[in-house]
């Protein structure tokens, strides 16, 4: 008998861990918007450049952007590495060309995400879900 359960202990562990972290980010980061709640670049804080920037993921690798008074630009994200980096995209529109280079998901919730830049440790960002 206590075979039996710690086998069934095992498999339950084993089909816990399978849980796709890629589709997790995916489906958090798909619903809803966000607004750039900090960004750090280089270890100076520059959260002010995103203020009242508004991003909305979408499934197809899109991201649109927008914020009262300037015409909405398209960006592109792909997350990639099993769930742990993403790559941004916005061309060379300014101020969000800042954030086109690879990150390292660092953690992500239902309302939060935080990443660093993956060629510069001390660039991060944070994304808060609105």
């Amino acid at each position: 008998m206590r075979k039996i359960v710690a086998f069934l202990a095992l498999l339950l562990i084993v089909t816990i861990g399978g849980c796709n972290r890629s589709d997790d980010f995916k489906d958090t980061i798909t619903k809803g918007t966000w607004r750039a709640d900090y960004f750090q670049e280089s270890g100076d804080d520059h959260t002010g450049v995103f203020a009242g920037y508004i991003f909305t993921f979408l499934a197809d690798g899109k991201v649109t952007v927008t914020r009262p008074g300037t015409t909405p630009p398209v960006g592109y994200w792909n997350e990639y590495n099993s769930g742990t980096r993403m790559q941004f995209n916005f061309g060379s529109t300014t101020p969000l060309d800042k954030l086109n280079d690879d990150w390292v998901i660092d953690r992500f919730d239902d309302s939060e995400a935080r990443f660093h830049m993956l060629s510069a440790p001390a660039t991060q960002l944070i994304l808060q879900k609105i």
